[in-house]
């Protein structure tokens, strides 16, 4: 009884690290804006915010090939200007650890804007989990 418990506790646990992992606030470091995401990898909701951008709406969360780092597709927050190239014109970023980093601008073979922020310009968009 007591192995069971043990057993349970720690899957619980583990699935608890995982959801608290993805949850918080990440600020822009780079561009002023703020994406918020909460709930569980297989559940999860955002609020993305700048100047010009005010959206919420489900994120659809994968893990990336490395097996650390996670995709993010946020639906219903189009981009600026889609790639024809890409299956999705949703904006989409990687999460490592405490930061989500978004490739903004494509190149001259596959060129695309994920987000048109005001006084930024940067190819990628770096964000900080803010602490509680």
């Amino acid at each position: 009884m007591i192995r069971i418990s043990m057993i349970l506790f720690t899957i619980f646990s583990y699935l608890q690290s995982n959801q608290t992992a993805i949850n918080g606030v990440y600020k822009g470091t780079n561009c002023d804006i703020s994406i918020a995401l909460s709930g569980t990898k297989s559940n999860c909701s955002y609020h993305l915010k700048s100047k010009s951008n005010n959206i919420k709406g489900k994120a659809v969360i994968s893990s990336a090939s490395d097996g650390k780092s996670y995709n993010v597709e946020l639906k219903g927050a189009e981009m600026a200007e889609p790639s024809e190239l890409r299956k999705s014109s949703n904006i989409t970023f990687s999460l490592s650890k405490d930061t989500i980093t978004i490739q903004n601008t494509g190149n001259a073979m596959n060129y695309y804007v994920q987000l048109e922020l005001e006084g930024c310009d940067e190819k990628y968009i770096t964000l900080v989990k803010m602490k509680q």
